[in-house]
């Protein structure tokens, strides 16, 4: 019975490792970052960083963003478009 609950207890972990690695994933960070949920402490300091700081997918969006903005300005700056 006891390692029927250790295989479990595997599972579950490595399950919440998972997890936590794709959210941070589709934040733009690495997946290793959510090996930091298991540091008592560092847990919540990297909830706080991942809080109150830009994102990477975010500063990708904004350069995306400011691209597209320059290149519809060149766009009427051509000659013969009004």
């Amino acid at each position: 019975m006891t390692e029927i609950l250790n295989v479990i207890g595997v599972v579950a972990v490595l399950w919440l490792f998972w997890a936590c690695g794709r959210i941070v994933e589709r934040l733009g960070y690495n997946m290793l970052w959510g090996l930091l949920i298991f540091i008592p402490g560092v847990n919540f300091l990297a909830l706080m960083y991942i809080a109150y700081f830009r994102w990477p997918i975010e500063r990708a969006n904004d350069q995306s963003v400011d691209d597209r903005r320059l290149l519809w300005k060149r766009s009427k700056d051509l000659p013969g478009r009004r």
